[in-house]
């Protein structure tokens, strides 16, 4: 039998369980503060429970950093355990960005990937009660013609402020609308580009579209939207539901995943939108900021 010390080899104070090594020591509390991340403010020692508030409050760029984090957390662990050596929290973050780097060079996004909503009903449970909803993407060569909406939400950290920008194209790239703005309640990134995503749904069915094919470079909102047996319980639950049930109401609506570099004229908009207080429209000609585009 032997003798296992059940304090943290990392700080020696606390009994180690796998929320404290990974999060609550004072180590691994460090590398989190320098990471920069939204870290969910949560009072829990169940690592599960803090893992799922971490997927709600970071988009999926800052969720490959934060799996590299915990790697490298639990390396500088076992360090601590079998070398009595810690490096310091700065080389931890350093490894970790290595880490995230490498992954993304050694799974690159496609120049495009569609993912459209199935064809048969699907049943989606959230705020808004049970709807047996039907979403397809066929095509209506009769019908009111097919639009492209690029997407983009914004989050400023330090100031919490949230905004929004779409653009609307035709199937031949040409310059159809545009629509940007200030976003309220928003505590996340991914927050932000559910809301937006809520917002240039609104607008397209404003509009009167019938048909258009939404195109966002958030990987892990373009997974919630199209997996329709995920259900969140929280208000980034609400805002997903809100785009899955006004999507809906279209004669056809799809959700396609683009590369970041590929979703200029949003961001490009987006961007501007800090210094609006009010939505904007542009309808007979692009804004400034991307007018050099058409």
């Amino acid at each position: 039998m032997v003798d296992v010390d059940p304090r943290c080899a990392m700080c020696g104070i606390s009994q180690e369980d796998t929320m404290h090594a990974l999060v609550l020591c004072d180590f691994a509390k460090n590398i989190w503060n320098k990471s920069n991340l939204t870290i969910p403010n949560i009072v829990t020692n169940v690592f599960h429970d803090w893992f799922g508030e971490l997927l709600n409050v970071l988009d999926s760029d800052g969720m490959l950093y934060a799996a590299a984090i915990l790697y490298n957390v639990w390396r500088a662990r076992n360090r601590a355990v079998w070398e009595a050596t810690l490096p310091r929290p700065e080389m931890v973050l350093k490894a970790a960005a290595a880490a995230k780097l490498a992954w993304t060079r050694a799974h690159p996004l496609p120049t495009a990937r569609t993912t459209t909503l199935p064809i048969e009903p699907v049943q989606l449970q959230g705020e808004f009660g049970l709807h047996g909803v039907e979403l397809h993407t066929a095509e209506t060569p009769h019908g009111p013609p097919r639009r492209l909406c690029r997407v983009d939400g914004g989050f400023m950290q330090g100031t919490g402020q949230a905004i929004f920008g779409a653009v609307l194209l035709d199937t031949n790239g040409g310059y159809v609308s545009a629509y940007s703005g200030p976003l309220q309640g928003c505590s996340s990134p991914l927050m932000a580009e559910a809301l937006a995503c809520k917002e240039a749904l609104s607008w397209l069915k404003d509009r009167g579209e019938q048909n258009a094919e939404i195109y966002t470079d958030c990987l892990t909102l373009h997974h919630y939207l199209t997996t329709p047996t995920v259900v969140l319980r929280t208000y980034l639950g609400y805002a997903i539901d809100s785009c899955r049930f006004n999507a809906s109401s279209f004669q056809s609506c799809s959700f396609h995943l683009i590369p970041r570099l590929d979703n200029y004229l949003a961001h490009a908009l987006a961007t501007t939108a800090y210094q609006q207080f009010a939505a904007m429209y542009w309808d007979l000609l692009p804004p400034d900021i991307i007018s050099a585009y058409f």
